[in-house]
């Protein structure tokens, strides 16, 4: 009779462990595709993230309708209608991504000294290697110094190979309007 009942105490253990194990891999599964806890996560770098969807896993992930804020001066930093990124196991612990693409970001930099002597083009120093980054269908807007701005619109931008400390090959295509002192000069 004990050793019926010592049998069922380690089913009974042995299934409940298994649901706690199910149970972690549906939150964690519910983690990563949860816009609140991208935000969450983001709001610990210094950014405000919304997405409309998001699926990651450790080796891919997709991102839709993105939008990213910094917090310290609610300054709009980055929208995107999709980002889809994909890497390999050796590339995500050297740092790199195989491949990340962008559709649709909506971009806006200022030229020039910043009060901390920075322009905004330095977080590009802070860009992880990649085989492959794609910037499909991209409006960017660049303040000059002298009340001037530079407009890119449907801007294509591919770069093989990228580094942030050497560059990469680059193939890039846009529509683009210069206004400077009130005139706008528009070219494809």
């Amino acid at each position: 009779m004990r050793q019926k009942t010592l049998r069922k105490a380690v089913l009974v253990g042995l299934l409940g462990l298994l649901l706690c194990f199910v149970l972690g891999l549906g939150g964690l599964y519910a983690a990563l595709h949860s816009p609140y806890l991208l935000n969450k996560l983001a709001h610990a770098f210094g950014y405000e993230v919304a997405a409309r969807t998001v699926s990651l896993s450790p080796f891919s992930g997709s991102i839709s309708d993105l939008t990213v804020r910094s917090l310290g001066d609610d300054r709009l930093v980055l929208t995107a209608a999709s980002v889809t990124a994909k890497s390999s196991l050796e590339m995500v612990l050297r740092g790199e991504v195989d491949s990340l693409v962008l559709r649709g970001p909506k971009l806006t930099f200022r030229m020039g000294k910043s009060q901390t002597g920075a322009t905004d083009l330095s977080m590009l120093r802070n860009l992880p290697n990649a085989r492959l980054l794609d910037i499909q269908d991209a409006e960017v807007l660049v303040s000059l110094p002298d009340d001037g701005q530079v407009r890119l619109t449907n801007a294509s931008l591919t770069i093989r190979n990228f580094s942030s400390a050497k560059g990469g090959d680059v193939a890039f295509r846009s529509a683009f309007a210069v206004t400077a002192s009130g005139n706008t000069v528009t070219a494809q």
